[in-house]
């Protein structure tokens, strides 16, 4: 297990590394100008590794964010906790590009975002009037699956969105539902996407709503 490397603001502040970063990489870079093949091959590995790195770090601090968020809020019940926005995930490139052309859109931000009232929202005591609620490790599966490169995606064409996709392990005539809402102005936060919703739907009802499958 990754050790806690993140401040404890750093959920809500996802690009607070990014300067250690570049100047990390621009020093590598330097060396990586040398002409022995030695040296290219040693900073090519470093980079991969500094990028797998930065990957692993940052899921580990989504779900920290994200766990936090459920255990006060629906585990607990704490309706007070001073839960701020925090990130759940990144747009890939490919899914980013082919939801631009589906939508006819400029998707301007990459990162996901979730708050307090997108985790209330989700509640059981709300969705579970409707058969939607998802159980709190379904829940908390939400950072796994929005950056799994294998998770299904579909663009919700009336709804101008996109929703990925995740099986009901218990339940096999439902399927799970991650909305996220593109170039979302949220409240003291600023233009990102946003985690809408999450529930179930009855299976056979899936491929009724107009969506376009991307992945």
């Amino acid at each position: 297990m990754l050790k806690n490397v993140a401040g404890k603001d750093f959920a809500y502040n996802p690009g607070k590394f990014n300067k250690i970063e570049q100047i990390y990489e621009q020093k590598i870079g330097k060396f990586s100008k040398a002409d022995s093949a030695t040296s290219k091959i040693f900073v090519n590995n470093v980079l991969a590794k500094t990028k797998d790195f930065n990957r692993q770090r940052d899921l580990y601090v989504w779900q920290r964010g994200l766990n936090n968020a459920v255990d006060e809020l629906l585990v607990k019940k704490n309706l007070k906790s001073p839960i701020n926005a925090f990130m759940i995930g990144r747009l890939n490139k490919d899914i980013a590009s082919k939801t631009s052309k589906s939508l006819g859109i400029d998707i301007q931000e990459e990162g996901i975002t979730c708050d307090k009232h997108c985790i209330l929202h989700i509640r059981e005591d709300r969705k579970g009037e409707y058969g939607q609620d998802l159980r709190i490790e379904e829940i908390k599966k939400v950072v796994s699956v929005l950056n799994d490169k294998n998770t299904p995606v579909s663009v919700d064409m009336k709804n101008k969105n996109i929703i990925f996709w995740f099986e009901d392990e218990k339940d096999s005539s439902k399927i799970n539902k991650v909305v996220v809402d593109l170039n979302y102005k949220l409240k003291k936060f600023g233009l990102t996407n946003y985690m809408i919703t999450a529930g179930k739907v009855d299976r056979i009802n899936k491929d009724k709503e107009k969506y376009i499958k991307i992945r």
